[in-house]
């Protein structure tokens, strides 16, 4: 109870790309069946053979060789014409202040000795100032290695489009990828590189700032769930964005 809404918004992902999509380079699970268990939503779906791009411990890593190819994935969902509207996270119909606003949330979440030792402020103004720039985009909303299987034939299958909405800003999945892989799976360098390969493709370098600095507070949100919680690379990661 309380899961249905995210399946739900999981199934209206998977019947739109499989609906607009025509690159058989990247596949999403198709539909099965659905309905309500009593009053429990289910839903059934393909399932994808093959490894993760890499799991949360590092394992496994098919990042690198497979780099291009994951670049080429988010572009073409942002190419997509979907409409995918139901996720009750969404409560503004303007992209750039809903953004602003979902940003906001994580940093009034985050405890404020937290927010204020790591000086937050600073990653708060990029996005800030920044929004208005942000083109409305379709979003998977959790693009990473560990949503991501190599197929047998060499495709790439994403999974998990539980997040995924319609109307979110440009270069969300891309600039998402690239901060879990920096703090997730603790690879500053391969993280580095990719956001280089998004520059020489020719993405304005400060439209994935912003981008990258709500993700930097999202992430410092996430590591306070933690038992024990360590901001070292939520840290290294804020810095980095500062620098670029």
């Amino acid at each position: 109870e309380g899961i249905g809404i995210r399946s739900e918004t999981e199934k209206v992902w998977n019947e739109e790309f499989n609906k607009h999509s025509n690159d058989s380079r990247f596949k999403v699970p198709r539909n099965l069946e659905d309905g309500y268990f009593g009053n429990l939503y289910f839903l059934v779906m393909d399932r994808f053979e093959g490894p993760f791009l890499c799991d949360l411990k590092g394992k496994s890593n098919l990042i690198e060789p497979t780099i291009d190819r994951i670049i080429d994935l988010p572009e073409h969902i942002q190419t997509l014409p979907m409409n995918i509207l139901i996720n009750d996270a969404i409560q503004n119909p303007d992209h750039q202040e809903w953004f602003r606003l979902k940003t906001k949330s994580w940093l009034e979440a985050l405890p404020n000795d937290i927010a204020q030792k790591y000086r937050l402020e600073q990653l708060w103004k990029i996005v800030a100032d920044g929004a208005e720039s942000l083109s409305k985009k379709p979003r998977h909303g959790d693009f990473t290695p560990w949503h991501i299987i190599v197929l047998p034939n060499g495709r790439l299958g994403l999974i998990d489009g539980e997040h995924a909405h319609s109307h979110g800003v440009e270069n969300y999945d891309i600039c998402y990828f690239i901060q879990r892989v920096y703090t997730v799976l603790g690879m500053p360098d391969l993280a580095a590189k990719i956001f280089q390969k998004f520059l020489e493709r020719g993405y304005d370098k400060e439209k994935l700032r912003t981008v990258l600095a709500s993700r930097a507070i999202g992430g410092f949100l996430d590591q306070s769930f933690n038992y024990g919680p360590n901001y070292d690379k939520e840290n290294e990661f804020k810095n980095w964005i500062l620098g670029i």
